[in-house]
């Protein structure tokens, strides 16, 4: 009668064992996937003309781009980085210059070719995402500085 019940005591560990060994690993891969979708998800700060559908995942900018300040046109089609500014700042109704510290850039997110294009008006950080191919702005930010 003893020997029966050492088997059974033994296999009752074993199973507990492997029961809490899975759950920890369920648990692993469970806070994995949600640190994952934490850094690449993020909410701006006092945003302002959100836009629709947009796809919030950040890729590499085509290597073949390259950059210039003036009005020709960029590779592929784009629009120049100045007509980008352009579009923003006749959104704003402002000219360029009213505002500080610019910085244009040409970058890839939300699935697309965009200008980000940064600089300060009147006591705040202006932030635009425009689109590189047809000039519409994707998402712009603002905040007090």
């Amino acid at each position: 009668m003893e020997k029966g019940n050492n088997n059974f005591n033994i296999l009752t560990i074993v199973l507990l064992a492997i029961i809490v060994v899975l759950l920890v690993i369920v648990i692993l891969l469970y806070s994995n996937l949600l640190n994952s979708n934490n850094a690449t998800t993020s909410t701006p700060i006092n945003s302002f003309d959100e836009a629709q559908n947009v796809n919030n995942k950040d890729e590499n900018i085509p290597q073949d781009l390259s950059i210039n300040n003036n009005t020709q046109k960029e590779n592929n089609n784009y629009i120049s980085s100045q007509e980008a500014l352009q579009v923003v700042l006749k959104s704003l109704n402002i000219t360029e210059n009213n505002i500080t510290d610019l910085s244009n850039e040409i970058d890839y997110k939300y699935g697309k070719t965009v200008y980000e294009i940064d600089f300060d008006y009147q006591n705040y950080e202006y932030e635009y995402y425009v689109d590189a191919l047809n000039g519409e702005i994707i998402k712009s930010f603002k905040e007090r500085e």
